[in-house]
Formats: C-alpha cells, sequence, structure tokens
C-alpha cells in the first residue's frame, strides 16, 4: 500500500474539509485530536514498526524490550520464527520451564521454541538459550510520532487517511455532547472496522466485539412487550374475608 508523508499543517486542513461548515475547534483541539487518533491507531494496528536483533542471554528466559520499541510482536531465534505463548500457558503446562534450558537434555528442545510476553516491555524464552553465538530477531511496535509543530511530518498510508481524519473528527466533537456528537458515530465505528482489517489479533479480541457487535440504536428501542410479574394467589383467611 502506498504512504504518503503528510504534515500536522496538512492535516489540520484535511480535518476541516471533512465538515460542512464553520469548524468547532481550535487549532490546539484539532492537533490533540490528531495526536490521539494516531497514538489509538498505533496501539491496535502496530502501525510504526522496526526490526532489531539482540544477542540472546546465556540461560536466562526474561528478555527486556529495547529502548526504541513500545512492545514485541514477532520473535525468531537465529531467524527461525517462535510459537507464541503465555506465561500463564507455560506456567500449567511446564511449570519448571523457568530453570530449563536448551543444554538440559531429556525431552526439553536443543533451540528455544516459544516465547511470550510478559507485560509490554519485557518477554519470556522457553527453553532458556544455553548458548553465547545466537541471536533473537525482534518485531517491534515503535512509540507514536508527536505532531507539535506546523510541519511536523508523520508517514501515513493513504488508504488509512481517510478513517484516522473521521476519527480525529469525532474526538474533536467529545466537547460537544448532542446532536453533533451522535451524528458523527460512525466515523468511530469506521475507524475500529478499518483497524480490524488490519489486526487479526484485534478483530479477534472481546474488545473488538465490545465496541463494534453491540447494536448502536438498542437503547432507543422499547421491547417488545412490557415486564409482567405473575404473583402466585393468596387465600383470605376468614378473619380477613369477615
Amino acid at each position: 500500500m502506498p504512504y504518503t508523508t503528510v504534515t500536522l499543517a496538512q492535516l489540520r486542513v484535511q480535518l476541516a474539509a471533512r465538515w460542512e461548515g464553520s469548524p468547532f475547534w481550535t487549532d490546539e483541539e484539532a492537533r490533540l485530536a490528531i495526536n490521539e487518533t494516531l497514538r489509538m491507531w498505533n496501539l491496535l494496528v502496530g502501525a510504526w514498526r522496526k526490526r532489531v536483533v539482540i544477542p540472546t542471554i546465556v540461560k536466562s528466559p526474561y528478555y527486556t524490550v529495547p529502548s526504541s520499541g513500545c512492545c514485541v510482536f514477532r520473535v525468531a531465534w537465529n531467524l527461525h520464527p517462535l510459537d507464541l505463548s503465555s506465561v500463564a500457558d507455560l506456567d500449567d503446562g511446564r511449570p519448571s520451564w523457568r530453570g530449563e534450558t536448551t543444554a538440559a537434555g531429556g525431552s526439553i528442545p536443543t533451540s528455544p521454541v516459544v516465547w511470550a510476553p510478559l507485560g509490554f516491555t519485557r518477554f519470556v524464552l522457553w527453553p532458556a538459550d544455553a548458548s553465547l553465538v545466537n541471536s533473537l530477531t525482534l518485531d517491534l511496535v515503535t512509540p507514536t510520532p508527536v505532531l507539535i509543530y506546523e510541519f511536523s511530518p508523520v508517514d501515513l498510508n493513504v488508504a488509512d487517511l481517510n478513517v484516522l481524519l473521521g476519527m480525529a473528527l469525532r474526538l474533536a466533537a467529545f466537547k460537544t455532547p448532542g446532536p453533533r456528537f451522535t451524528l458523527l458515530e460512525g466515523l468511530e465505528r469506521a475507524f475500529y472496522q478499518a483497524a480490524a482489517v488490519q489486526s487479526a489479533q484485534f478483530r479477534a479480541s472481546a474488545l473488538y466485539r465490545a465496541l463494534i457487535g453491540r447494536d448502536p440504536g438498542r437503547a432507543q428501542r422499547p421491547l417488545q412487550s412490557p415486564l409482567r410479574v405473575e404473583l402466585p394467589a393468596v387465600p383470605l383467611s376468614p378473619e380477613s374475608s369477615a
């Protein structure tokens, strides 16, 4: 997909063009809405990425993400991709995994086979590498560019530009609750749907189902029939009937 470099000033002009009428936001509010949209996009799809190579740590399963990245989304050992797992699955399936290395023998593999995130800035390998000569290739999500000045640049996919501007417009409308904010709800849904196209992990998440799977008009429609509660009949006592 083709990418283009745009500046904050250009994005402000395009944001205003999305609204038929006088903008209801200031330049600073537009800047904040644009930057917030970029952060959300990077969080959902990992739009800004880089690849780094680091040496393995002898007999240690614990690694820290390089400072140039926010989190890891893929790990390869000597260019061989590792399977993604979780610390919980490792604890359940192999409680002694923290002390196992590729030199242990027996049923333990002779090279790392899985990796698991440990928060955003750390991850683990199993089994830990016992050699000094191996490397890990990390695909990282990098920090979102922050647009500060008029000519601050950012590289964006041309196909994504429309939905990004739509989400920025929706965010700008947060200060004006009411018909205008409701009118722009479809732009937010389009943003999440576009993110789901690019990220299978987001598409399969409960968060996506909560954001998209709901019926936005359900709360405005009455139930098909009113709720009725049938109470059991209580016979009158002789005293009350008298």
